[in-house]
């Protein structure tokens, strides 16, 4: 499904790890945010690519 990296996975697998371990709504905020700027940015670079 996802033509993502092993280095974004296992980003967005470290996120995941903080996002389940934060202990405030503020750091549980940022990590979603950052989640959603790595997916936004692998979306990116596929288009990128398929448009070569």
């Amino acid at each position: 499904m996802c033509a993502c990296t092993d280095f974004e996975q296992a980003d967005m697998d470290g996120l995941y790890k903080r996002f389940m371990q934060a202990k405030t709504e503020e750091e549980r905020k940022r990590c979603v945010t950052e989640m959603a700027l790595a997916i936004e940015q692998a979306r990116l670079k596929e288009q990128g690519k398929s448009h070569d």
